[in-house]
């Protein structure tokens, strides 16, 4: 049985359960936890998940060997790729290579479909100093089988060693080369989306940016999943770090420790990332600090306890006053990180299906 047939109830919970309401000055559309248990804020699957993850584990025994945060290429060494396939289709992917950097691609497409179609260029996450093409393989095959695009899956050089703008212009020059052979790549040039996962988040809203001021007009539309818009602790006259911005129940100190996960990033991040400290207000970094008016059409997901979420908020509301169409999707129960347990919880594989009608608006 596949995996849509085996979560087929909690799938249709999360497309017919949803309810919109006013939620920190955004219309925001709320996804249920799909077997709520009563008193509890998260998610029992995504709690689970997280009390079982062996990747975890490992991280703690290096953090105990190391005396504290262990040497990112350590890190990256020992890095699990806990996702699973749960496409039934058979998709093409070719592995290629961005001239301009030097960097791989992998590119996804129907293998029986011929003909130009939207793509969707992915920059996976991993705090810019791990992750790779490989933990986000099965959820670009997965847009690929939902949404019958051409994926493209961007590698990107990673800080310390490689500090920003290298990993930055890495996927600049991916965006890039899509579009420069797009006709070769069997993808529609106007149709062009961009995506990524927390890092991978703050590097296609800062691509959008470039995209405009360089006037190429390559973006058509973003998808922003949990996205980090802002490197180090900063604030702006809209947005203030504050524990007062999350809902709690009887589980508060477990979900409270979900949500304070990242706190560590504001310290870590500018050095590790940016050789300095913070505040980081360069907006390609800091993507919260640059300005919205003539983005993309946006589509922005997050989850409930996630560090990232209120600043993630704060860019949709930049987005709403300079008059761009942001959507904003919340999964309650959920924390940072949610494709990567693609085939663990179906908020993972809902995420993949919400792709959907911004594509369909390209069309």
């Amino acid at each position: 049985m596949s995996y849509y047939e085996e979560n087929k109830n909690a799938l249709h919970i999360l497309q017919t359960e949803i309810w919109q309401e006013e939620y920190h000055g955004i219309n925001t559309v709320f996804k249920p936890i799909p077997f709520k248990q009563e008193g509890m804020g998260l998610d029992p699957q995504i709690l689970a998940a997280h009390q079982n993850d062996e990747q975890m584990k490992v991280f703690k025994a290096l953090e105990d060997k190391y005396g504290g945060m262990p040497p990112a290429h350590v890190m990256r060494e020992h890095e699990i790729d806990g996702t699973k396939d749960v496409t039934t289709t058979d998709i093409l992917i070719e592995e290629k290579a961005v001239p301009e950097s030097g960097m791989p691609v992998l590119v996804y497409r129907n293998k029986e479909e011929k003909g130009s179609r939207p793509a969707v260029v992915f920059i996976h996450g991993g705090a810019f100093t791990g992750g790779s093409m490989g933990q986000v393989n099965y959820f670009c095959k997965l847009l690929v089988e939902l949404h019958d695009v051409v994926a493209v899956n961007v590698e990107y050089r990673l800080a310390p060693e490689n500090p920003y703008p290298a990993g930055f212009e890495d996927c600049w020059a991916a965006l890039r080369w899509v579009h420069a052979n797009a006709e070769s790549l069997g993808i529609d040039p106007k149709k062009i989306i961009i995506s990524g996962d927390s890092a991978g988040g703050n590097m296609s809203a800062s691509c959008c940016q470039k995209d405009r001021d360089e006037g190429t007009g390559i973006i058509a539309a973003q998808v922003l999943l949990y996205p980090a818009v802002l490197v180090g602790k900063a604030e702006t006259e809209d947005f203030s770090w504050s524990i007062d911005l999350y809902d709690f129940e009887e589980d508060r100190p477990a979900a409270e420790g979900f949500a304070r996960a990242l706190e560590f990033s504001d310290q870590f991040l500018p050095f590790v990332y940016m050789n300095r400290p913070a505040p980081i207000t360069d907006p390609y970094a800091s993507p919260l600090f640059g300005s919205a008016e003539g983005l993309p059409p946006a589509l922005v997901m997050t989850s409930e306890y996630d560090y990232l979420r209120p600043q993630a908020e704060a860019y949709v509301r930049k987005l709403h006053r300079a008059g761009v169409d942001a959507k904003y999707i919340l999964y309650k129960g959920c924390v940072h990180a949610t494709i990567s347990l693609l085939g663990t919880v179906p908020q993972a594989y809902d995420i993949a299906v919400e792709y959907g009608p911004m594509i369909q608006s390209l069309k």
